[in-house]
């Protein structure tokens, strides 16, 4: 494969008249420099940045116009954990692959594909943990995921086969939040 390039980007995320900025490496090619590492099956432990989630919030945003890849968390276990691409400013598609795992243990007891077409994937692969595989263009991409009540959420997300902590949106704290300081990172909902 060949480097791709950085492409400018304007993600609109539309939450309370909020716009945010983001940029994305995006063309054909690109190498990452930092693979995933592989699907194991272990109990998610350990101290990684921590982030609040506001239960009941949802967002917003126009697929095929910018990047992203989005969390909400409605209350009693159940999050919703969606994507979109870019394609209608690059012509590209985007590769996204999001790993979700409770934290300390705790089964996922329901996971349901939300929009996916055939290719697409939303599965448990370990009893604690879910996973959305999907290649998005001018749609919408995404999964329901149960989990025990209030558990927190390790997120590992890659788009493109990247890390990309700017491309993360979540609502916390009563603000939309545009971008993580890492990937992988814990969200941890405010309310359970």
């Amino acid at each position: 494969m060949s480097a791709r390039g950085l492409w400018p980007l304007a993600v609109a995320v539309l939450c309370g008249g909020c716009m945010v900025e983001s940029d994305h490496r995006h063309g054909p090619g690109f190498i990452d420099a930092d693979p995933p590492a592989p699907l194991v099956c272990d109990v998610a432990t350990g101290s990684l940045p921590t982030v609040g989630v506001e239960t009941g919030q949802t967002l917003t945003a126009t697929p095929g116009d910018g990047v992203g890849i989005f969390f909400e968390y409605a209350g009693g276990g159940q999050w919703h954990v969606w994507d979109t691409c870019d394609t209608r400013l690059t012509g590209y598609a985007c590769e996204v692959d999001v790993r979700v795992t409770v934290v300390g243990g705790g089964a996922i007891t329901r996971v349901v594909g939300d929009a996916l077409e055939p290719g697409d994937a939303a599965t448990a692969p370990c009893a604690d943990a879910a996973r959305l595989v999907a290649t998005t263009t001018t749609d919408v991409d995404g999964m329901w995921v149960d989990a025990p009540a209030g558990a927190t959420l390790r997120v590992d997300a890659l788009i493109d086969g990247a890390r990309d902590a700017r491309l993360l949106y979540w609502i916390g704290t009563g603000a939309l939040h545009a971008g993580a300081a890492v990937v992988p990172l814990d969200m941890r909902p405010e309310t359970p």
